[in-house]
């Protein structure tokens, strides 16, 4: 993965996790008898969320989750046992 690939991968989790906020804390327990009290609870929440802003910091480096993707490719190509073979 380049450091454009890499980038775009990046805003694209903060950018789903930021969407699934939205529906976990507003959303999903909100009842909306019309689009427009909807886009209003959406723009309540977007108002609450850049009234405290925090930066998505980073826990693992680019390496460590290259590592983990690595381990979970090699566990898929692994034959799989039935449960008759044990």
């Amino acid at each position: 993965m380049n450091g454009d690939q890499h980038l775009r991968a990046k805003r694209l989790n903060v950018i789903e996790r930021f969407f699934r906020d939205l529906t976990d804390k507003r959303l999903r327990r909100g009842a909306f008898r019309s689009v427009r009290q909807l886009i209003d609870a959406m723009m309540a929440y977007i108002a609450e969320h850049n009234d405290d802003p925090k930066p998505f910091v980073w826990r693992k480096t680019v390496e460590e989750i290259l590592a983990k993707v690595g381990r979970a490719r090699a566990a898929l190509k692994m034959p799989q046992q039935s449960e008759s073979d044990h």
